[in-house]
């Protein structure tokens, strides 16, 4: 019976749910009172705080274990229950690469403003003599202001409408690319707030900078600037001073921006040569859920997947096939008690938890290419023999330090399932994200828990495809073998492994993508900026340049000349914005992985790039003033 229709963005974890389902609880479930694999959501009286519901729930949970009679009780500190804002849960993890964003798109704005500043300064020196013979003839300065104001505000409008289209077709381009990358990103959209903030900044910087001819203009200018030769005054003075400081602040700030992006691509690319513990090339993945309607008994699950592993196998190409419960490297933490053999636990220390609980068939470490330690894996004789399991190492280290775990046994806490032997010590595979440590992890037999205590069986599977096949082919092929098997099943969640890799690191490889996108427009915006105040000084310094290859001055030296003059702003600008990236090295740290926030490769490498692109903003500039004709320039002066 449908109840009712929820809105369309009603997804609390973005999980694609489109069928809500009330929570069904089996006669298992409700006798294992130290499970908790359910999460909660309550909303707080108006009169509650998140400190008074905390304290109230530290007082639950001290009478817990009394009332349920429970031997696995979250107790403070070691294993509290946890309580959070929704929204903290939801979006928390982002929050330091969102302010990390932030504080990109705040430099590049002031990089820009910066830019915009610098060109529309050097315009007014050359129209400050403009200026004066339009008030020499009688124009009233209030005119003149008028006109430029409105010259200001046409160019930063047209501007802003060229940013908003970019913007928006930028947002949906990011979105489409990296659509996992951050918390619902389906209500991502041009924000209006944000948009008007950064086109105000934008028209201000205009207006201020593009009035300064008329500002700058009074009475006792008005002789000098009509004199002959006087559009050359402003050389060497205020107007210069403040491009340069301006070129320095752009390069600086430019810096840091290309700093960040560096070690955000260095932490990428260190993310994807993490050893995972599996092979993902060649692997693909597919997900099945079997209904209880159709698969009421354990045998039915396990001949279902039998088959499916048949068929699959059989078809040309495929090299491997094997299930599991859970898919690495991106898992929800099982954290189940269990009684560990020979290891005593210490009732005010931390629960024997293992991380990850693992129900795998017999296939499943070839098809994944686990490797075994030692011991051995799993073989079809043990579905009928006494219950076996699997460890990973870092489970060996953390209940058997220095011992030999094979032929150990170990059970789940307070259940009546029997007592396991450890036949066997696979490798560490990450399953909480490649960032995170290996947490311990046991591997049970499908095949064994069907057969003898069935109740364990999980109906949600991962079925593993190792084949030399193309992606199309075998998504085909089991699309196919599965219709075969059961026309009603839907395959979900396929995919290759290399693309559940690269997902679930998804979040650095989108924050390293845009502060690329960040760092490219700043470099651009700052090797225009030198190379546009070399052109203008080039152009204005003409008769100097002239008179000193008249005096004897040979091209070399002239060039000599120019580039120096340019690349000691571009290098005073470089050693500040190191000095701004180790400022801020703390606040990037957080997101990096594998990589310190000082890393010398990033820095040099930052260094190396910027003065090749300040060497190129000189070297235009500076060849045509090295072949600057004296005659000419001197006969036009």
């Amino acid at each position: 019976t449908l109840l009712g229709v929820m809105p369309p963005r009603f997804d609390l974890e973005e999980g694609g749910i489109q069928v809500w389902l009330p929570l069904g609880l089996s006669p298992n479930d409700r006798t294992r009172r130290g499970s908790h694999f359910i999460y909660l959501i309550g909303r707080l009286r108006p009169e509650a705080t998140l400190v008074s519901a905390r304290a109230e729930l530290d007082a639950l949970m001290g009478d817990w274990g009394h009332r349920a009679q429970a031997t696995h009780v979250p107790v403070v500190p070691n294993h509290p229950l946890h309580l959070e804002p929704l929204h903290d849960a939801v979006v928390g993890e982002t929050r330091p690469a969102l302010q990390a964003l932030a504080g990109a798109v705040a430099f590049l704005l002031l990089i820009a403003c910066t830019n915009v500043a610098n060109l529309l300064l050097s315009r007014s020196d050359v129209r400050e003599r403009e200026m004066a013979i339009r008030a020499a003839m009688g124009a009233p300065r209030r005119r003149m202001v008028r006109q430029l104001l409105t010259e200001s505000v046409v160019l930063a409008m047209a501007g802003g409408a060229l940013g908003v289209a970019a913007a928006h077709a930028g947002v949906r381009a990011l979105l489409r690319s990296s659509p996992g990358s951050l918390p619902r990103t389906g209500d991502v959209r041009l924000d209006a707030t944000v948009l008007l903030a950064s086109l105000a900044v934008s028209v201000v910087a205009g207006i201020l900078f593009g009035l300064a001819p008329a500002l700058k203009l009074s009475g006792a200018r008005f002789g000098i600037l009509l004199k002959e030769g006087a559009r050359r005054q402003s050389i060497g003075g205020a107007g210069a001073r403040a491009r340069r400081f301006l070129i320095v602040a752009e390069m600086a700030l430019a810096v840091a921006l290309v700093v960040g992006s560096a070690l955000m691509i260095r932490t990428v690319r260190t993310l994807l040569e993490v050893d995972t513990g599996f092979e993902a090339a060649h692997l693909t993945t597919f997900e099945l859920f079997l209904p209880p309607t159709s698969y009421p008994e354990a045998s039915d699950q396990m001949t279902f997947y039998t088959r499916l592993v048949e068929s699959l196998e059989s078809t040309p190409g495929v090299e491997q096939v094997g299930s599991a419960s859970g898919l690495p490297p991106q898992r929800e933490v099982n954290a189940n008690d269990m009684q560990f053999e020979g290891v005593e636990k210490d009732p005010q220390g931390p629960p024997h938890n293992i991380d990850y609980w693992q129900f795998a068939t017999d296939e499943y470490l070839d098809a994944m290419n686990i490797e075994v330690l030692s011991g051995r894996g799993f073989e079809a004789a043990d579905h009928a023999s006494a219950p076996v399991a699997l460890i990973n190492a870092k489970a060996a280290e953390t209940f058997w330090p220095g011992l030999d775990p094979i032929g150990r046994r170990l059970k789940p806490d307070g259940a009546e399932a029997p007592w396991i032997t450890i036949v066997g010590v696979v490798d560490d595979v990450k399953q909480d994200g490649i960032d995170r440590e290996t947490g311990t992890e046991v591997y049970f037999s499908y095949g064994q828990v069907g057969t003898q205590f069935g109740e364990f069986l999980p109906r949600t599977m991962y079925t593993l495809v190792r084949s030399s096949l193309p992606p199309a082919a075998i998504a085909n092929t089991i699309r196919d073998a599965v219709r075969a098997l059961d026309p009603a099943l839907p395959v979900a969640n396929l995919s290759t492994m290399e693309e559940v890799v690269r997902t679930s690191i998804a979040r650095p490889r989108f924050i390293a993508l845009l502060l690329s996108i960040f760092a490219g427009a700043a470099l651009f915006l700052a090797a225009s900026g030198i190379y546009g105040v070399l052109s203008y000084s080039v152009a204005q310094r003409a008769q100097e340049l002239g008179i000193r290859m008249a005096l004897g001055a040979d091209r070399r030296r002239i060039l000599r000349l120019v580039m120096s003059q340019g690349l000691l702003l571009a290098f005073a600008g470089v050693a500040a914005g190191v000095a701004i990236s180790l400022a801020l090295s703390r606040l990037i740290a957080s997101l990096l992985f594998g990589v310190a926030p000082t890393d010398p490769v990033a820095y040099g490498g930052v260094i190396a790039l910027l003065g090749a692109v300040a060497l190129a903003a000189c070297a235009l500039p500076a060849a045509r003033a090295a072949r600057v004709d004296p005659l000419v320039v001197l006969r036009s002066e």
